[in-house]
């Protein structure tokens, strides 16, 4: 039988990305729900449909995907709509 000491443990698992999966990540929600219908994206946190309806499915490494998306999904839905200067 094979111990590991908990700092093994700790190492391995942010090694393994299994630490993350304990991790929580906030939602971007800012409570202000409108849909774009033609882009099908939601103009307060600007998240898709499917990325909103699956949110507390995701583990912690895709919500962190969909974060990562967002401030670009953003700046290119205010460009592409003239609200940008």
């Amino acid at each position: 039988m094979v111990f590991l000491s908990t700092y093994m443990i700790q190492f391995l698992r942010k090694e393994s990305n299994l630490y993350n999966i304990y991790e929580n990540v906030k939602s971007p929600c800012v409570k202000l729900c409108q849909l774009d219908l033609e882009k099908q994206v939601c103009t307060g946190c600007f998240r898709t449909i499917g990325e909103i309806t699956n949110w507390s499915f995701m583990n912690p490494i895709e919500k962190k995907n969909v974060l990562g998306k967002l401030d670009k999904r953003k700046k290119d839905y205010l460009d592409e709509s003239g609200l940008t200067g």
